[in-house]
């Protein structure tokens, strides 16, 4: 049992990381395209902004990559239904592998960039090439920082290649100094994606986790609900079933100014069957008495068949006067007659038999429902005396 609970606990935290999962592709969607358009756009200006100082070579060859990874990116999110992206499931989704791929190209262009002019650019200049890398590492990073992977391909890479540059070229100031603006720039960045992402995913995981346990809390709370209103023996309504129906019906019944029937059906002899059979084989006539009883008389989605105690049951029929209330007692008893349950100490018959007891009344304001239940016991116990097997009527007064 506990090595059942404990898969139960691994099954619900893998649920619980699947759901964080997607959120966090959700996010990646949602920031797709202001992350690649960043990249593209300050990748141009970048380029206009050293025009007149790098290789023309290399300045056509980077657009050229540029551009072909950034339609590349676009046409792959374009082409993505969000569903898709976001659900993370089979080949189909994208989810934040194949996003992590597309963001590790775009790194990677730019951190060739970054090497290629560096090589060739006066201090001005490469100062311009660290501020557009400065700027697209810190709107990638913001795009990209619910997901650690993303994030860490899209910084790694030009930090990497910018502390390269800064190293391997001769400043007339001091190198260290420079040096340890740009370490402790991407230590910031990477401190601020871990205290700020790092919290959005904690309180994604724990919205999730709160919202499965009240899930939970609901599912369990419904299922004694549903215990408490069904009979365990039968799986007919129980008696509590049976008295918040009986009272939504008279509230109803009594503002449309429409009839309410109660039938009390009791099974003849039912005490001396289980005497002959036993009482295993009277639960399995109870069950089997019930389903009978309730395909034949329960027509409507309204009509509630209820087990009370023992062997009686009752059959709540709103919108129903005594005529219709008749002719459901008389199909509930020709169906118990088909079925032909053998009873060879009933008194009445050698088959199963019931007695039914029935009270029709219009609800008024000035009465209560224990005007009808009284009428209908008053009708059952004239079935009885009056030999058993047959449908009874008592006017409710």
């Amino acid at each position: 049992m506990a090595e059942k609970k404990a898969g139960g606990g691994q099954s619900a935290d893998s649920d619980i990381l699947i759901q964080v999962r997607r959120e966090i592709a959700s996010h990646l969607f949602r920031t797709a395209w202001l992350e690649i358009a960043a990249f593209s756009i300050l990748g141009i200006g970048l380029c206009f902004a050293l025009g007149p100082y790098a290789s023309r070579l290399r300045e056509s060859v980077w657009i050229f990559l540029l551009l072909i990874v950034s339609a590349a990116r676009s046409a792959h999110v374009y082409f993505t239904d969000s569903d898709t992206f976001c659900s993370g499931k089979g080949s189909s989704g994208i989810a934040e592998l194949q996003y992590f791929c597309g963001v590790l190209a775009s790194s990677a262009v730019w951190s060739v960039g970054i090497l290629w002019f560096s090589a060739e650019l006066p201090l001005t200049e490469l100062v311009y090439l660290l501020f557009f890398t400065a700027v697209e590492m810190t709107v990638s990073g913001a795009c990209l920082m619910l997901s650690r992977k993303c994030f860490a391909a899209a910084v790694a890479l030009p930090a990497a290649a910018v502390i390269y540059a800064v190293c391997s070229y001769e400043w007339p100031c001091r190198k260290e100094l420079l040096l340890f603006i740009i370490i402790a720039s991407v230590l910031s960045a990477v401190g601020i994606r871990r205290a700020v992402g790092g919290t959005v995913v904690s309180d994604l995981y724990r919205r999730f986790v709160n919202a499965g346990e009240a899930r939970r809390l609901y599912e369990e709370g419904l299922n004694l609900r549903r215990d408490d209103l069904t009979d365990q023996l039968t799986g007919v309504g129980s008696s509590k079933c049976y008295a918040e129906k009986l009272a939504d019906f008279w509230r109803i019944c009594s503002r449309t100014s429409s009839p309410l029937s109660l039938l009390l059906i009791d099974i003849d002899y039912f005490a001396k069957y289980n005497n002959i059979y036993g009482s295993r084989t009277g639960d399995a006539c109870l069950r089997k008495t019930a389903e009978i009883i309730r395909k034949a008389a329960c027509r409507r989605k309204d009509d509630t068949f209820s087990r009370l105690e023992g062997e009686t049951f009752a059959l709540l029929l709103p919108f129903t006067d005594l005529a219709g209330a008749k002719h459901v007692a008389g199909l509930l008893r020709s169906a118990l007659n088909e079925a032909a349950i053998e009873h060879i100490s009933s008194g009445v018959s050698d088959r199963l038999t019931v007695s039914v007891g029935i009270a029709t009344v219009e609800p008024l304001n000035s009465m209560n429902s224990d005007v009808l239940r009284e009428a209908a016991a008053r009708a059952l116990k004239k079935a009885k005396d009056g030999g058993r097997n047959q449908v009874a009527v008592s006017s409710a007064r």
